[in-house]
């Protein structure tokens, strides 16, 4: 009887441990974190979603497919707009996403901004800005948030999705950047990811 048990406890943790686990498939090469984002135009329609803080419309602005190193994880559980986004990424790509400058970067995170500071006046502050950004995630499904979830800073991913404005019945507004060269205030990207690209492992 105590074996009996003991075995369906076992099975019971090892079930809810698979539940967790992310379900994905093998992609056909690795993300290519040296090239720039692709954004285009679409004719994706606004669309809702009921949240615990309420409706949500997001309305789509550009297809988004950013390829890139994770420089930084900041996970979010009690600001405004946690409940949408429980995550922001670092994201790196071209030089700024190697060897050449990304260790020579000190990168925080905080309040939904993205801080970096060096002390090597080589590196062209306008190039860092234009090949990083912070972008706050907003989960396409359960199983793209448990992939979000399990990305480690220094990995190589693959974003893809659209780019929103959001707008809540509750008097929420954000909106996103559409442009790769500003920084502070509204210029971080609003990405709902459809499918995650961890590696060479691919996740929708």
């Amino acid at each position: 009887m105590r074996l009996a048990l003991r075995l369906v406890l076992v099975a019971a943790l090892v079930a809810g441990w698979l539940a967790g686990r992310p379900r994905g498939v093998a992609a056909d090469a690795a993300p290519d974190w040296r090239r720039d984002p692709i954004q285009e135009t679409t004719d994706r329609e606004p669309f809702t979603l009921a949240t615990r803080e309420g409706k949500v419309t997001l309305t789509p602005r550009a297809a988004y497919d950013v390829a890139a190193r994770v420089a930084g994880i900041e996970p979010y559980r009690f600001d405004p707009t946690a409940f949408l986004s429980p995550f922001d990424f670092a994201l790196a790509w071209g030089d700024v996403g190697g060897d050449a400058i990304l260790p020579r970067l000190s990168i925080r995170q905080n309040a939904r901004f993205y801080f970096w500071s060096t002390g090597d006046p080589s590196i062209d502050v306008e190039y860092v800005i234009a090949h990083s950004a912070n972008t706050h995630l907003v989960p396409g499904s359960a199983n793209v948030r448990r992939a979000l979830a399990a990305v480690d800073r220094g990995d190589v991913v693959r974003l893809r999705g659209l780019l929103v404005d959001v707008a809540s019945e509750r008097g929420l507004t954000w909106r996103t950047s559409l442009v790769r060269e500003d920084h502070g205030d509204g210029g971080c990207e609003i990405l709902w990811v459809e499918s995650v690209q961890i590696g060479d492992r691919l996740y929708g």
